[in-house]
């Protein structure tokens, strides 16, 4: 996963684009669901990160 960081004199750059931000948050939320299924079926696990990539493709993708 790639930022495109504009250059403005900081330390870190500037993020862009505010669908990053989106699918950045999409995952870290996608994370913690999974830490707490740790009981759950592979096959669940599939679907649902099946489901949250078809949810940051209709945000625009991390690109």
């Amino acid at each position: 996963m790639t930022y495109r960081l504009r250059g403005d004199g900081g330390r870190f750059g500037r993020l862009v684009y505010a669908n990053e931000i989106a699918c950045l948050f999409c995952i870290v939320i996608y994370v913690q669901f999974l830490f707490t299924l740790e009981e759950a079926g592979v096959v669940f696990r599939l679907y649902m990160l099946l489901f949250a990539f078809l949810v940051m493709e209709q945000m625009g993708g991390c690109t």
